[in-house]
């Protein structure tokens, strides 16, 4: 199976499948790589976008978490230095 590559490593962008001259490309949005809009290249980047979906929502997950947990240090009057 074809895996699409991003130009950099650590590009957390998301795939779009787009209409060009040369025929359908699956294009990240953030780095601007592409590539040829095949069955195996357009399944791994659905794979990759919904990886990407659930990684940004654990991310704000535990990002309310922080803050609720940071607010109650502030707000608890038992809690100890």
């Amino acid at each position: 199976m074809l895996h699409p590559n991003h130009r950099y490593p650590d590009c957390t962008g998301v795939w779009r499948l787009l209409r060009s001259a040369e025929g359908p490309l699956w294009a990240c949005f953030t780095c601007r790589a592409s590539h040829q809009a095949t069955a195996d290249v357009g399944l791994a980047a659905l794979r990759e976008n919904r990886t990407a979906q659930l990684l940004r929502a654990l991310t704000a997950d535990g990002r309310a978490q922080l803050r609720a947990t940071e607010r109650d240090r502030r707000t608890d009057p038992y809690e100890k230095p």
